[in-house]
């Protein structure tokens, strides 16, 4: 398990051969660029999260050319949680 946070700095929708739909949420951390594997229903879910220049953290399991996500948070309020002790 593996955990990044940066700024969504791109979306890519893609689909498998089978048709089904995924996305390629590209982080731009302060070291580098981190490619998450997004499925449809994951990025329903975190829709609000996933817009272009959104401050994220993700938790995923790192796989063949990125990671695939797990779970993702808002980075702000995480910092500020983390810098309140809460």
């Amino acid at each position: 398990m593996i955990v990044e946070a940066g700024m969504v700095s791109e979306i890519i929708q893609r689909q498998t051969k089978k048709g089904k739909t995924f996305y390629w949420v590209i982080l731009q951390t302060p070291k580098e660029s981190v490619r998450v594997t997004v499925w449809s229903d994951q990025f329903e879910k975190y829709s609000k999260l996933l817009q272009f220049g959104s401050l994220i953290m993700v938790k995923g399991i790192k796989g063949y050319g990125g990671m695939s996500l797990e779970q993702i948070r808002d980075a702000n309020k995480f910092a500020y949680m983390t810098k309140e002790g809460k």
